[in-house]
């Protein structure tokens, strides 16, 4: 694509620089000569652009989230542990305060005051490892939770850039197989040949949620279908049917009536 500036009328950075011309709106303009609408606007780049941002944005916010939950299961798990040893040193201490003020009683009090002791222990443990497994199974499902939201929002990145990539391909391919299927119309029209070819999309599956597109270049004769061409083949049959119009105006068009199947271009 260029940009023509008239050398009296001004500068091409001074035109670039106003806004009035832009990549996307001379690639329109070609389009649009060819006989067939552009690419993406601006609008719909930046549209793009952004879309892409904020999926991103969305799985680093999803991966802090699942660090900080992680870290603060961790933390409350040590507190746990913390208040667990802080209470067990307090009971045994208590105990043995208890102890020694039982040393004059009789020997079966101070059995029955150590089961309790040893009971209460008991309790405690009990208790501890139950808030234990519930804290963790809490932990557990919380970043399960995270995972699985940092799993949809890469997904979610990962099909958007699938799309853009399709739908540069398919503008690719449109942009070389239009001009072409229209070169190759004009040549079959100057030889008077009943051929048509057209240009067809076709969309694929190529998995959950993908789709591919691709572009090929459909035959009719005398509006009934015979087949496709990919655009590589396309483009070999242009290139053979240039040279058949050269040797027509050079030798007369009788040699395009005579041809073989072999020999023809619009054959296949």
């Amino acid at each position: 694509y260029f940009v023509f500036v008239v050398p009296s009328m001004g500068k091409a950075a001074d035109l670039l620089g106003s806004g009035k011309v832009s990549y996307a709106m001379a690639r329109k303009e070609l389009a649009e000569a060819q006989g067939e609408m552009g690419g993406a606007s601006e609008e719909e780049l930046k549209a793009s652009r952004e879309m892409a941002e904020e999926l991103e944005r969305k799985v680093k916010e999803a991966q802090e989230a699942k660090d900080k939950a992680q870290q603060e299961a961790d933390d409350l798990l040590r507190q746990r542990e913390e208040e667990f040893k802080t209470q067990m040193e307090q009971r045994q201490a208590e105990w043995l305060q208890e102890q020694a003020k039982a040393q004059a009683a009789d020997e079966l009090k101070a059995v029955e005051d150590k089961q309790k002791h040893a009971e209460e222990l008991a309790r405690l443990q009990r208790e501890f490892e139950e808030k234990q497994r519930s804290a963790e199974i809490a932990a557990q499902r919380r970043i399960q939770e995270l995972e699985a939201a940092a799993k949809k929002a890469a997904a979610e990145e990962e099909d958007h850039r699938h799309h853009e990539q399709a739908m540069q391909r398919l503008e690719e391919q449109l942009m070389l197989v239009m001009p072409l299927v229209k070169e190759a119309n004009l040549i079959a029209q100057e030889l008077k040949r009943p051929h048509r070819l057209e240009t067809k999309m076709h969309c694929d599956l190529t998995g959950a949620r993908r789709t591919a597109m691709r572009v090929t270049a459909c035959m009719h004769k005398e509006s009934v279908r015979l087949f496709e061409w990919t655009p590589e083949t396309l483009e070999n049959r242009v290139y053979l049917l240039r040279e058949l119009l050269q040797r027509c105006e050079e030798e007369g068009f009788e040699v395009a009536e005579n041809l073989t199947d072999e020999d023809d271009p619009l054959w296949d």
